[in-house]
């Protein structure tokens, strides 16, 4: 049964949206004070969130659609292309550039973005499925450690397997919050070494390049070139916690 309890926000089309996908929440956290009790189940509804909360909205549980026993078949050798800008969402921050993660079937992990100072990051680990015990079950969680042991920190995906966007939620202060929002494609856009220079090779990774991938925007990289998306419609799970018998 749906609470009756709801802050009284701003009407709109965002407002219907967000009310359909936020969980009810105690006054005074972050998120503020919503209803219904429910995540969001999807990538659309996610950014939903995200433009009606001005990215200011975290749950206290993770938003996710895929079992950890499906991770190796979906971002097994895939390259995650990250959205930091977000200006399709309504923001324009300053360091607008695009982030990307590297996901190997062997278990590496890379990813490189650019910090607050403008320098860039790039860092290379490994990565783990695991499931963890939480609320109703046990709940699967996307793991990149530097050690190849789980370090408790964890990422949760939510995926649209027709569009190939996904959002990667990670835990910070007791809540859930889009962390990486993007898209999964085959290659690596030929723009990874201008936003990080010291990013692996494709060759040593083994993974192709998109020469006409040269923005380091977004916006603008996919309008040279969407990439060839991993579509796995077949890999999502609605509600990948499994429940504890």
């Amino acid at each position: 049964m749906m609470k009756s309890r709801m802050t009284t926000l701003t009407a709109g089309l965002a407002l219907a949206a967000l009310a359909a996908c936020v969980k009810d929440l105690p006054p005074g956290t972050p998120q503020g004070d919503y209803d219904p009790d429910s995540l969001p189940q999807t990538v659309a509804e996610a950014k939903a969130v995200i433009v009606a909360s001005r990215g200011k909205k975290g749950f206290p549980d993770p938003p996710g659609n895929v079992r950890a026993d499906d991770y190796a078949a979906l971002f097994g050798d895939a390259v995650f292309v990250v959205n930091d800008g977000r200006r399709e969402l309504g923001f324009d921050t300053p360091l607008d550039r695009i982030g990307v993660i590297f996901i190997g079937a062997d278990g590496r992990y890379v990813w490189c973005k650019t910090r607050k100072s403008g320098n860039t990051l790039t860092s290379d680990h490994h990565w783990l499925a695991l499931t963890r015990m939480r609320g109703p079950g046990l709940t699967p969680f996307f793991d990149p450690t530097k050690t190849g042991k789980p370090n408790g920190s964890g990422l949760s995906p939510l995926y649209d397997g027709t569009t190939g966007e996904a959002i990667f939620y990670t835990r910070n202060d007791g809540y859930w919050w889009d962390w990486n929002l993007g898209h999964l494609q085959e290659r690596l856009p030929a723009s990874t070494w201008t936003v990080c220079p010291d990013f692996p090779s494709a060759a040593e990774i083994g993974v192709g390049v998109n020469e006409r991938q040269t923005a380091t925007t977004y916006p603008a990289l996919v309008a040279q070139d969407p990439g060839r998306r991993i579509l796995r419609p077949d890999l999502v799970t609605p509600d990948p916690v499994e429940p504890v018998r």
